[in-house]
């Protein structure tokens, strides 16, 4: 599907959303809507809706608002991992094999976050 016909498609559910809610919508109305959605039908929608109401944002950040916790779940892995040296360190069998477990988690999660690809969701 081509990006004109996923704008068209999002412009023809904004007037749908539009005439449902008796409201009228300018092409050119219709035209900022269909961009700003970015493709989502739904947020597309919900513009509408809100365009009807009167709440209208020309700031729309939906779904950008998130924090990345990875890095700490990373450390967090490594530093329990780091636990199998002290048991190393100290004899204590089992201090070893459960680093040793968060060694081969925290490897394993390494090598499956490198085959998921890292560009925008958007």
């Amino acid at each position: 599907m081509d990006i004109d016909s996923k704008f068209e498609e999002i412009r023809n559910i904004a007037l749908a959303k539009a005439s449902s809610l008796s409201l009228f919508l300018t092409t050119t109305q219709v035209s900022e809507i269909a961009s700003r959605s970015g493709g989502n039908p739904m947020l597309a929608q919900r513009m509408v809706q809100e365009l009807k109401q009167g709440v209208e944002s020309a700031n729309v950040q939906d779904g950008n608002n998130y924090r990345s916790i990875t890095p700490f779940l990373m450390f967090t892995a490594g530093l329990i991992g780091a636990v199998r040296f002290v048991g190393m360190a100290t004899g204590d069998i089992r201090l070893r094999i459960v680093g040793g477990v968060f060694i081969t988690i925290l490897f394993s999660f390494r090598y499956l976050s490198a085959l998921f690809p890292k560009g925008s969701r958007k």
